[in-house]
């Protein structure tokens, strides 16, 4: 059985090369994972949601093996801050969208003034 441990450090530290799902025995997806920065990042971030609350499974489909209460538990916390840490984001962006003042598309005044000879 693979150690859901290090599924999820590999995934949070390495994932982006899709190093996990080598590890994981899933070469094919891992090949995508390094060729596309962890799927573009989306990939990545549900992986380590998957790993975390235990709902990844190895190439042959067994569940992984889970460590002891403590590290298990600072896997589910680490998991919990990232996805405090993503919504956090989110919020800042949609924020900072909504509180910008638009700017016009075309503004003649803003032209600069044509030389004169």
């Amino acid at each position: 059985m693979r150690s859901k441990a290090i599924a999820f450090w590999l995934c949070l530290f390495l994932g982006v090369f899709g190093i996990h799902r080598f590890y994981l025995g899933k070469p094919f997806s891992g090949v995508l994972w390094f060729f596309t920065a962890g799927f573009f990042g989306i990939g990545l971030f549900f992986d380590i949601l998957r790993i975390g609350f235990g709902l990844m499974r190895d190439g042959q489909g067994n569940a992984l093996a889970v460590p002891g209460f403590l590290h298990n538990s600072l896997i589910k916390a680490v998991t919990v801050f990232m996805i405090v840490w993503l919504a956090a984001c989110v919020a800042f962006v949609v924020h900072s969208v909504i509180t910008q003042p638009q700017l016009p598309l075309f503004d003649p005044g803003r032209l600069p003034k044509p030389l004169t000879v």
